[in-house]
């Protein structure tokens, strides 16, 4: 902007014009000089400010957030693992509490109880891992 400035104030020569435009007097011309000079001089130290920041602040940040994700994945994992143990359970419970059962009613409580099975292994194998439940 400061350079925009200097080139707007600059003295307009127009060659073979019989009327020439007034010519911009010394004290703008000066200040718009003055400007550039100073704007050019707040930009580099602002250019070096914030080159400190993102290699103190941001590329650190960065850097532990990339090195989170998988951790976040391997909760997310393990919150699911949770769910489906919940829900096979669930499951598995209402099917032992029915009163009479027909053949259906026994294959899926086979079923719910295979599943509730492998929920079971699979928990306790994250579980030997060592990772807290997530209490998100």
């Amino acid at each position: 902007m400061a350079a925009e400035l200097e080139v707007l104030y600059r003295p307009i020569n127009v060659p073979d014009f019989p009327d020439q435009p007034n010519t911009t007097p010394k004290a703008y011309l000066d200040k718009s000089r003055d400007y550039r000079v100073s704007y050019g001089g707040l930009e580099s130290d602002l250019q070096q400010e914030t080159g400190w920041i993102q290699t103190k602040l941001l590329y650190p940040a960065m850097e532990a957030k990339e090195a989170m994700a998988p951790l976040k994945k391997t909760i997310k994992k393990r919150e699911d693992y949770k769910l489906d143990y919940e829900r096979y359970q669930s499951r598995t419970d209402h099917a032992r509490q029915k009163g009479t059962k027909s053949a259906r009613d026994e294959a899926a409580l086979a079923k719910h109880e295979g599943d509730l099975t492998q929920a079971v292994n699979v928990r306790a194998l994250s579980e030997s891992v060592g990772l807290p439940d997530c209490h998100c």
